[in-house]
């Protein structure tokens, strides 16, 4: 037995406390209903709905069955099946409107896949193309005045060729109205677009420059003063006005600007959140406010900054699906997951599928100091359809502006994404950078491409970000990593390099191949790649800026899971878990790059070391420490000085071993780094197979303190390897009985083992607290 869901959330419970009623905090409202829980549904697989009129106001739907918003096409989180249903669902709810609501009042849906059509009261109200950006329905002239109404909405998640996404999608399309659906009441003398932009220049006080629109429906002149301030708690850190007039039907801008001394700067480290403040009054009182963070991403010489320093990213991509749930990913879920991904896997970024993720997922990614790398789901588009104005006007450029509108005040959002994987589109990404830009030119602007293709791309971003594959859809072996980076960098030689990607497939429990084959599928294959991967491209070129291991957990595709996660869909790890757990791990680190995974008896085994830091921090007076060993025997070992300053990374040494002419199965090369004393920092390990592929066991161990997971280490042959609160000790092991000694803190308790060909084997070790 893997680990199970009730230990993920057993680690992180306290994560999933206080939910957000809604999720849009600078979206003017006075009040909110929430729309979510049972509606009507009617199933239209072939479209016949529109024709026979389903959304008329006096349209007979006693034989609609009760179905979950949200949900897939009705179907509730935890209940949701495949095959999802391609076609069209059709929704229906009778609101009550509360009779102080005299203002404005609009429909507020979260995300609906693919197309969705609305109507109240029999009036068509509007449609919308997307299924991953929040969208408004003014339902205002539709009630006509009336205090109850009835919602019909009807969700088309059928693709093809000209739509965004594409019918040839690599993620599941689901279906229905995915995220949850909200009546707000809105004043008539609102503010809209609002918009806070940080500046943290390299010396002085930072700054920020707020905009908005005054708009104005009621039937009179408004004149009136906006107050805009900046509050830390309940203090005033700054103020600014600014004084609107503005006609009946008409909108006017309003723009504020303000320095911040001493202002505490937001950061994966330190996410500080101010909170902006914009009043107004219109007969009442009124306001809209928003968390904002003061901080500046930026792209200077090759390098990605935050607050003008150099951030090295390290993180996950993720797509937007949980066992059971489909899209419908639980608060509670997605607070524990992005708690697990920052706390326990040391993450400080995650990009969301390919796609806008739900709002509340930036909430918390700006509380964590997650960075979050958005975009569209522009995936692997064609030319012509990439590139024509009905796709710009109907797919592309809606969803970009949704993206950014909804987006741009969240200090996690680091840089825009306009495509992924797509090639040939010059004119599409041309107009799409343009058009990012002017709605917010502060942040840096990106295309995701394969390996070394569509390198003409750079003229259109700032960031130069690549899918890394190798070993999986690039190549055959991940040492082609090394022939290939060289043309990345000549493509943007002053771009920094965003590995947007990087990884390969397992079948959790498959444990069929060793290190030393292309053993696709196998805990074991994924676990090299990726293992080689991150190290390779953190350690070799300086225009690097970061790794996202692609992805985080299993999601499906074509209605089939695609095994492409550390964690299974039900977040339980697989063996890479606890690679990329221990990789991104610490200040300082050793990273090991092989140069392969299967050597002959009589060759040799190489692998370079190199000094991993990603705040550049010096390594002066410590020692490498270095064993090979066969299970739990030693059959080489040596150490050797460390001494750097001010370098990320640099190379400190490489280890050969001889091979003897009589080994066989699977070796591993661990390495400790220790400071001046002797005390031990961190452990890193290169599994490898000798003469031909093995088929290790795997050892799980899970080292608790009065029943909870804590942190541990194991000493196997004198090398010190620590044990996480999750996923715990995955390690490789060639078959036999190995005694450990098993610590936490300065308690240690000794336990024998046997480990058998291709199998898991499990032990938990409990100590006092």
């Amino acid at each position: 037995m893997r680990a199970s869901f009730a230990l993920f959330c057993g680690l992180l419970a306290a994560s999933a406390a206080g939910q957000e009623p809604f999720p849009l905090a600078d979206i003017c409202r006075t009040e909110v209903i929430n729309l979510s829980g049972d509606w009507q549904f009617a199933p239209d697989p072939d479209g016949a709905g529109a024709r026979e009129g389903w959304y008329a106001e006096g349209y007979d739907r006693s034989g609609w069955r009760r179905a979950a918003v949200p949900g897939v096409w009705g179907q509730k989180p935890k209940e949701v099946s495949y095959p999802v249903m391609s076609g069209c669902g059709w929704y229906a709810r009778t609101i009550h409107i509360p009779s102080s609501w005299k203002e404005h009042i609009a429909l507020v849906f979260l995300g609906s896949q693919f197309v969705t059509d609305v109507w109240v009261n029999g009036s068509y109200v509007g449609v919308h193309r997307g299924g991953y950006t929040p969208f408004l329905c003014d339902i205002t002239a539709a009630l006509a005045g009336k205090k109850s109404a009835t919602v019909v909405v009807r969700v088309d998640n059928r693709l093809s060729p000209e739509t965004i996404p594409a019918s040839h999608i690599g993620w599941q399309a689901y279906g229905g109205l995915t995220r949850e659906v909200y009546l707000i009441r809105r004043p008539l003398v609102r503010l809209e677009e609002v918009a806070a932009t940080p500046t943290v220049p390299e010396t002085g006080a930072a700054s920020l420059s707020v905009s908005a629109v005054v708009r104005n429906d009621s039937a009179a002149r408004w004149r009136g003063t906006v107050v805009c301030r900046l509050l830390d708690g309940a203090a005033t850190v700054a103020v600014g006005r600014a004084v609107a007039d503005v006609s009946p039907g008409a909108a006017a801008p309003v723009r504020f600007g303000f320095a911040v001394e001493d202002a505490r700067l937001w950061s994966p480290d330190d996410p500080f959140l101010y909170t902006l403040r914009l009043e107004w009054s219109a007969g009442t009182a009124q306001s809209v406010s928003c968390p904002v963070g003061l901080r500046q991403f930026s792209v200077r010489e090759g390098r990605f900054l935050l607050n003008n320093r150099p951030i090295w990213l390290q993180g996950f991509g993720n797509h937007e699906e949980y066992a059971l749930c489909g899209p419908c990913v639980p608060e509670e879920v997605r607070r524990q997951e992005l708690a697990l991904m920052k706390k326990e896997f040391s993450a400080n970024c995650v990009r969301p599928g390919h796609y806008p993720a739900h709002p509340a997922l930036y909430n918390e990614c700006d509380r964590l100091g997650i960075i979050v790398h958005p975009e569209i789901p522009s995936w692997q588009i064609s030319p012509p359809v990439a590139e024509s104005d009905r796709t710009w006007e109907l797919w592309l450029k809606p969803q970009l502006q949704e993206m950014v509108a909804t987006l741009r005040n969240h200090p996690c959002v680091a840089f825009w994404g306009l495509s992924n994987e797509q090639y040939g589109t010059r004119a599409y990404h041309g107009r799409a950078a343009a058009f990012v830009r002017s709605m917010d030119p502060s942040r840096p602007v990106t295309i995701v491409n394969a390996s070394t293709s569509y390198p003409e791309s750079a003229e259109f971003t700032d960031l130069n970000a690549r899918n890394f594959h190798y070993g999986w859809y690039h190549s055959r072996s991940v040492y082609a990593l090394r022939d290939y980076l060289p043309a990345v960098v000549r493509a943007a030689p002053r771009q920094p390099i965003w590995v947007a990607e990087l990884g390969g497939l397992a079948t959790s429990g498959d444990l069929s191949g060793g290190y030393g084959d292309q053993s696709r599928y196998s805990e074991t294959y994924q676990d090299g790649i990726i293992r080689f991967g991150v190290q390779y491209c953190a350690t070799q070129e300086p225009l690097i800026t970061g790794v996202s291991v692609w992805t985080f957990a299993d999601f499906h595709r074509d209605n089939q899971i695609c095994a492409h996660g550390i964690l299974t869909e039900r977040r339980e790890p697989k063996l890479a878990a606890y690679a990329v757990r221990n990789l991104f791990e610490g200040e300082r680190r050793l990273y090991l790059c092989e140069e392969n995974a299967l050597v002959q008896p009589g060759g040799q085994w190489k692998a370079s070391v190199r000094y991993f830091s990603p705040s550049a921090l010096d390594c002066r007076g410590m020692t490498c420490v270095w064993r090979i060993l066969k299970g739990d025997r030693e059959v080489a070992s040596g150490s050797f000085p460390i001494d750097i300053a001010g370098s990320r990374s640099q190379e400190v040494g490489t280890i050969v071993w001889q091979v003897p002419g009589d080994a066989s199965g699977l070796h591993c090369c661990w390495v400790e780094l220790r400071d001046s004393s002797g005390r031990w920092l961190y452990t890193n390990s290169s599994p490898f197979d000798v003469k031909e592929t093995s088929r290790p066991g795997i050892l799980k161990v899970r080292v608790t303190g009065a029943g909870r997971p804590a942190e541990g280490y194991i000493l196997l042959a004198g090398v010190r390897i620590p044990v996480y609160r999750f996923p715990g000790l995955l390690i490789p092991l060639p078959a036999g009985i190995y005694r450990l000694t098993v610590g936490k803190n300065g308690d240690a308790a000794v336990r024998e083992v046997s480990v058998e060909p291709a199998r898991l084997r499990e032990l938990t070790v409990s100590f006092p607290e």
